[in-house]
């Protein structure tokens, strides 16, 4: 019973519940929390089976006879049954207390259990239907499982507050999204103040430059007032020089045209001696002209010779190249011919001194 209890306090060493958790891990979550409930499930049997056990004894020993017999002493095999059933009983006893300790052990795991499936259902919607699923089909295949009563009926109990909660998770998602949409609303209300107080702050200080400009347009207007008294002063000044200066220039003008009547006088004598020069140059340009035709008659002329002359010197290269073959070619028929006429006058030679031989073995 201690081994158990110290599997027990193994199997639970993580109690609390966790804020977060992945949404994939979620089966195998519950098949631990199941799994848990069934081994308490077992220690509980093991309990009652030690129970029943103790009282089966007792029964055994209630029924034994303490006479004597003919052959054999009853009271000797009474008195150890007796002893056997009391021990039995301290052991039922003890058994009851550690059934009772491991009920109640098991009612508080199974709370705690409980209370850790509802805490993964209540994340979000999705975990909860996850949960909901899990759990499901986890009693519809109660009879495999080996699930007892109690943990059945705790299981459908969470079940139905998760369910429920689904309920409360889609209505406060539905309320944070109106919450978003607000919030987003009044970020952009916020966002438009800000722009706005940006507006009127840049108008301000438009204006405030605006202001400072005008002062200073008022400024120059002033000093441009004093500067035009005195450039009239200074004008009227300059309009009396200028009359002066031009009378003198009147006068000057009047020497100017006398000698002016001079020198045109000498320019058309002048443009007479330049007509006759122009004439001179066009002419020269005519015979310019018409050397620079001859010579470029000349210069195709030689082209086309040079031209004539590279073809001929191409035709002798071929030809030079074809007596070349024709050279080789004929060296290598008289070699050819050469070699034929030994070879025959070897035949000859043959055929003259075989010739009296064959006609002398032949008569």
């Amino acid at each position: 019973m201690t081994e158990a209890t110290g599997m027990d306090n193994k199997i639970f060493e993580s109690q609390h519940i966790r804020p977060s958790f992945d949404e994939r891990l979620l089966p195998e979550l519950i098949q631990g929390q199941i799994g848990k409930l069934n081994e308490l499930d077992g220690l509980v049997k093991a309990a009652l089976e030690g129970a029943k056990a103790a009282e089966n004894e007792a029964r055994k020993a209630k029924e034994l006879s303490a006479g004597r017999g003919i052959f054999t002493d009853h009271k000797r095999a009474a008195i150890e049954g007796l002893q056997k059933a009391g021990e039995k009983l301290a052991e039922a006893v003890q058994s009851g207390a550690k059934a009772q300790k491991t009920a109640f052990d098991f009612q508080t795991r199974l709370a705690e259990i409980t209370k850790y499936l509802f805490s993964l259902g209540v994340g979000n919607v999705a975990a909860n239907r996850v949960v909901v699923r899990e759990l499901e089909a986890r009693l519809r295949g109660a009879s495999e499982e080996e699930l007892s009563e109690l943990a059945h009926q705790e299981i459908l109990a969470v079940v139905m507050q998760l369910k429920e909660q689904e309920d409360l998770l889609n209505k406060q998602e539905e309320l944070r999204k109106r919450q978003e949409r607000m919030a987003e609303g009044l970020k952009a209300h916020d966002i438009k103040i800000v722009h706005l107080l940006a507006q009127t702050d840049d108008f301000d200080l438009r204006l405030r430059a605006q202001d400072d400009q005008q002062r200073i347009f008022v400024s120059l207007i002033d000093g441009l007032g004093i500067e035009s008294k005195q450039q009239n002063q200074e004008i009227s000044a300059l309009q009396l020089q200028f009359a002066q200066e031009q009378i003198r220039t009147n006068d000057e003008l009047k020497d100017h045209d006398s000698k002016i009547g001079d020198v045109v006088e000498k320019t058309d004598g002048l443009n007479l001696t330049l007509k006759d020069q122009e004439a001179k140059q066009l002419a020269s340009v005519l015979m310019i002209d018409g050397l620079g035709v001859a010579s470029a008659q000349q210069k195709q002329e030689i082209s086309t010779l040079q031209q004539q002359v590279s073809e001929q010197q191409a035709r002798l290269n071929a030809l030079s190249s074809a007596l070349t073959l024709a050279g080789a070619n004929a060296e290598k028929a008289t070699s050819s011919l050469r070699s034929a006429l030994n070879q025959r006058t070897v035949l000859l030679v043959v055929l003259v001194i075989a010739l009296p031989a064959v006609a002398y073995f032949t008569r």
